[in-house]
């Protein structure tokens, strides 16, 4: 006999506490779907339903690994294929989707104004490793960046984005342009920027330091 089972793969929470989203997976004998359901817990979810209930979307053969609040009012479904983004100023809506392009996707990140993903490279666009790709959120892509840096971490800040892996540290404005690129004399765990414009805290092992970059004229 058909043996169905569901599992919850993620649960996002929107910055007011107001709005939940969840993904569940379903197997239901071999077919497979994943649910996306969104709650309010606001007037808007009480006038509703007993369960809060405001809206929900059926993926078939699709498995969402993660959802998330990227502001307020906007949600992204991160799917084996594709990239959803949903409006949800009260009921969710879906604004757009980001197709996956052929290569195998290595990692994804996001930030308050963007998301991007990084897959392993074809080999076309000379011969480097990796592929980064930023969207903005009509899911129109706004820079994608070549590299071979091996990388174990990513900080998506407001205005860029850092890369470190092994003893490099790369980092990339939203607009795509090379800010900082370079190889320390040992390993970086970390690289975030604090508050002081071109300034980082760099993380070493067995250590700590704070830098600052001298920008020259363009």
């Amino acid at each position: 006999r058909e043996i169905n089972r569901a599992f919850l793969t993620y649960v996002a929470i929107s910055e007011d506490g107001q709005k939940l989203f969840t993904s569940y997976f379903f197997m239901e004998g071999i077919e497979t779907k994943n649910n996306l359901t969104a709650y309010h817990f606001g007037s808007v979810g009480q006038n509703a339903n007993a369960d809060r209930i405001v809206g929900g979307f059926s993926l078939e053969g699709q498995l969402v690994t993660r959802v998330q609040f990227l502001t307020n009012n906007l949600v992204a479904a991160f799917a084996d294929t594709e990239i959803i983004l949903y409006d949800m100023k009260e009921t969710p809506s879906e604004r757009c989707t980001i197709k996956y392009q052929q290569n195998q996707i290595q990692s994804i990140f996001y930030s308050a104004g963007y998301l991007g993903t990084i897959e392993k490279s074809s080999g076309g666009e000379e011969s480097t490793n990796y592929l980064m790709r930023v969207y903005d959120f009509s899911g129109d892509e706004s820079f994608h960046y070549a590299f071979n840096m091996a990388y174990d971490n990513i900080h998506a800040g407001e205005d860029e984005i850092i890369l470190t892996g092994g003893n490099q540290c790369c980092i990339i404005t939203r607009k795509g342009r090379v800010k900082f690129r370079y190889a320390f004399d040992t390993l970086v765990r970390n690289v975030i920027p604090t508050s002081s414009s071109n300034e980082y805290i760099v993380t070493f092992e067995g250590r700590t330091e704070k830098i600052g970059l001298k920008m020259e004229d363009e």
